[in-house]
Parts: C-alpha cells; sequence; structure tokens
C-alpha cells in the first residue's frame, strides 16, 4: 500500500484515529511518519506517556490501547465507567442503555437479571400477561416435540386470545 501523504514510498506505519465518532486511518511512509510527527507533535503521541513511533518500531505494547468511544447513557449521559467506579447506576434508562454489561452482576447479586418484585398496578397486568405468554409459548413447543398435536392446538388457541386482549 503507497503511503497516503506523498504517494510515492510503501507505506510502513498505519495509524487510525477516532475523535468524536470521527474516524481517520493513515497510511504513511517512515519519512512521512516522522515529518507529521515534526509538524504536530502531538499527532502521534502515546496516550499513556512515551513515543508512540517507538513503541510501533519496537514490537506492540500491551498499554496501547486503541481510543474507543465510550457508550454513554441516553438521558444522563452517564458513561459505563463512571457507574462502575461509583456503584450506581445513574438513572433508569441506564439499565437500558447497559443492559449487556450489567445483566452478569445483576444475575450474579440477585440471580436474575429481570425484575420479579412489587411493580406498579397498571404494569402489573402487563407483566403478568407476558410471563403467561411466555410459559404457553414454551408450553406449545414442548407439544409440538412431545406430538402431542392435541394439546398443541389447545396452547396455540390460548395464546391467540391472550395476543387478542
Amino acid at each position: 500500500m503507497k503511503c497516503t501523504r506523498c504517494n510515492a514510498k510503501e507505506a510502513t506505519v498505519f495509524y487510525r484515529e477516532i475523535v468524536n465518532g470521527k474516524e481517520t486511518k493513515y497510511a504513511l511512509c517512515s519519512d512521512c511518519a516522522n515529518a507529521m510527527e515534526k509538524e504536530n507533535g502531538s499527532f502521534f503521541a502515546d496516550p499513556f506517556g512515551g513515543n508512540l513511533l517507538g513503541s510501533l518500531f519496537s514490537g506492540i505494547s500491551p498499554k496501547i490501547q486503541q481510543r474507543k468511544e465510550e457508550k454513554k447513557c441516553s438521558l444522563c449521559g452517564a458513561t459505563f465507567r463512571q457507574l462502575a467506579e461509583s456503584g450506581k447506576v445513574g438513572c433508569p434508562a441506564c439499565y437500558a442503555s447497559f443492559r449487556e454489561e450489567l445483566a452478569p452482576t445483576l444475575k450474579r447479586l440477585h440471580g436474575s437479571a429481570v425484575h420479579r418484585g412489587r411493580a406498579p398496578r397498571a404494569f402489573e397486568a402487563k407483566r403478568s400477561a407476558a410471563e403467561k405468554l411466555a410459559s404457553l409459548e414454551s408450553a406449545l413447543k414442548q407439544a409440538i416435540q412431545a406430538e402431542e398435536y392435541e394439546e398443541a392446538a389447545r396452547l396455540r388457541d390460548q395464546i391467540r386470545d391472550l395476543r387478542a386482549q
């Protein structure tokens, strides 16, 4: 691959930068990489101190990591790192925003990642209907596997009636 700056020499330094969600890729020959480093001293600065070019040429350093845009809560703007450091969830939307990250911890602490406790009356009917629907669908699958088609038809009708409500 040719250098993206001079288009003459073969690229030996590959650099990807993500700033505010915008990704920029560089494929540079060693001369252009050195020139860009002199022009823009912080361009190749290692975020953990030191010289990034030096560490690239000396081999892959485990402490150098690609900078990633951290996922944020859509409502309060908290990052998962902030939640982990404080040990507290910022708002109700954080549970939806960080569902994959929080699920293992919630399962370990509470035995389940699904809320089973008390709920407002308006939501209780919806939740019990959803649980009954899931139970009927599971029973329907088992009946079909066991080739109990009459039971499966009865369960299918119950599911259809429940969804119609």
